[in-house]
């Protein structure tokens, strides 16, 4: 390498070029060159992480369609066992009412039909019963707080009725 007549001291050429000297170019040709290299670059790079984030949206959306697909394919091979479960039940109750009542069929499966309608009635009241209840206590708890945050707040809370 050798120095450039027109070049400050300590520039270098090489082949002819104009080199980089301190962070500036002798040429804006060349600046803009490495500029619009630069640019593209960090344009390549951007799309690089697009397309990996979009590989891993992908990836999840996969995922979770096949977790879908398995828990929906779970969910009907346990309610055709259980499904199953419950009929052979019922029958064998019905057929043990049935002995019970002087073998007569149709009363057997009338009571056991009964049977199963007034447990099922009586277990949805008690379930519906608890639930409200829950919701009511929650309910209360939450303006019993409120009514606290008041009273240390103001000093003084709602008065009641």
């Amino acid at each position: 390498m050798t120095q450039h007549p027109t070049n400050e001291p300590g520039a270098q050429v090489s082949e002819g070029k104009p080199a980089e000297r301190n962070g500036r170019y002798d040429s804006p040709r060349k600046a803009l060159s490495d500029f619009s290299t630069h640019v593209a670059e960090v344009g390549d790079y951007t799309l690089h992480y697009l397309e990996a984030r979009a590989d891993a949206v992908r990836s999840k959306a996969r995922h979770l369609v096949l977790m879908a697909t398995l828990g929906i394919l779970g969910l009907a091979l346990s309610l055709v066992f259980f499904g199953k479960v419950v009929a052979l039940l019922v029958n064998g109750l019905a057929g043990g009412m049935t002995v019970l009542v002087g073998q007569r069929p149709w009363l057997g499966n009338l009571l056991t039909a009964t049977l199963i309608l007034a447990a099922t009635a009586i277990a949805g009241f008690v379930v519906l019963e608890r639930v409200r209840a829950k919701w009511l206590r929650q309910t209360a708890h939450k303006y019993e707080q409120k009514r606290s945050r008041r009273r240390s707040r103001f000093g003084r809370d709602l008065q009641r009725p």
